[in-house]
């Protein structure tokens, strides 16, 4: 209901944009080129923010933060082979499960995957792809805490 009441009222403001456009006064027609001049203006800037962030991608922007959880996976594999519990290590093998599914993302979003995507991804696609790097540490440091109370 409030989805059907959002594009009602955005096509309502571009309905009358258009037509104050082509049929209203002269002061109505300058504001209407003024609002689409800037619309144009911010989607173009849009566009030069989206292009900038996927150069950045690719430079290995986020690489760092991989690595640290990666290293810090390494540094949890010996403490997690000592503690012998195998619950530990199941919870161990599902972050390195997660860890992987993580880099392999990653790999598709910079491109270095012969996938269908072509290194771009949708808004759900990187919003699971932040859920899943949170979880991943959320539950990183609750296997640190389980190890440090042992």
């Amino acid at each position: 209901m409030i989805r059907f009441l959002f594009k009602l009222g955005l096509s309502l403001v571009v309905l009358l944009l258009v037509y104050n456009y082509f049929l209203g006064t002269p002061e109505e027609k300058s504001t209407s080129k003024k609002i689409f001049g800037e619309v144009i203006h911010l989607g173009k800037s849009s566009w030069d923010l989206l292009r900038a962030e996927k150069q950045k991608l690719k430079d290995g922007k986020y690489d760092l933060a991989m690595d640290k959880v990666s290293q810090l996976l390494n540094g949890l594999e010996n403490a997690v082979v000592k503690s012998g519990d195998p619950q530990i290590n199941e919870q161990f093998q599902d972050l390195t499960n997660k860890r992987d599914q993580l880099l392999q993302m990653e790999e598709v979003a910079t491109g270095l995957t012969s996938s269908e995507t072509n290194g771009t991804l949708t808004a759900q696609e990187k919003s699971e792809r932040l859920k899943l790097l949170k979880s991943l540490l959320a539950e990183t440091e609750a296997l640190m805490n389980q190890l440090e109370n042992r």
